[in-house]
């Protein structure tokens, strides 16, 4: 039962390290590269709706 136990909670702490080693990977991401992200975030929407009003 213990054994268990503390394989589910080193289990939860790994899984809790993977998500806030990727959040933070995330977060310098978008701090790193925030001209083409927005740029992006600019464009794609208009073209979007672009294409859906053409069709």
């Amino acid at each position: 039962m213990l054994s268990s136990l503390t394989g589910s909670t080193d289990n939860f702490a790994q899984s809790l390290n993977l998500l806030v080693s990727a959040s933070f990977f995330l977060v310098g991401a978008l701090f790193t590269i925030p001209e083409p992200l927005s740029i992006a975030l600019s464009i794609a929407p208009g073209h979007f709706l672009g294409a859906n009003h053409e069709a």
